[in-house]
């Protein structure tokens, strides 16, 4: 093969172990967030924060699909007895269908509002339960 194609592999295995160290990374923020992170003992939601740039990215079907795994390892290691996984999936695949509909290009501040919008829901969809 030519250096190219040796290049191609390379960044291939670069993008998928960056994407496999986030997933490992998201617990550990979720469990080990500073106070410096948190007002009135309430810190960011770390799942979407991570689920946002994936499904813009990767699309609706590959967003459901992070969502739900990422709402199983978020529920595996909290206490509660409200689940997380039915609005992970609600947002996989709507910020999904953003990044298809060509999106991609949202300013800070869009994605400030999809993210705290994102978060608002997680909050609603636990009361709920």
């Amino acid at each position: 093969m030519g250096s190219g194609a040796e290049a191609l592999i390379g960044f291939s295995r670069k993008i998928k172990f960056s994407k496999a160290y986030l997933v490992i990374c998201v617990p550990f923020l979720i469990l080990f967030t500073p106070k410096l992170f948190s007002i009135n003992g309430i810190g960011p939601s770390w799942e979407a924060l991570w689920l946002l740039p994936w499904a813009l990215e990767n699309g609706p079907l590959k967003g459901l699909i992070a969502g739900g795994c990422l709402g199983l390892i978020v529920d595996s290691i909290s206490i509660s007895d409200a689940t997380q996984i039915p609005a992970l999936l609600i947002l996989g695949f709507y910020w999904g269908r953003f990044g298809r509909k060509g999106l991609s290009e949202i300013n800070g501040l869009g994605l400030g509002i999809f993210a705290s919008t994102g978060s608002a829901l997680i909050g609603l969809i636990s009361w709920l339960q």
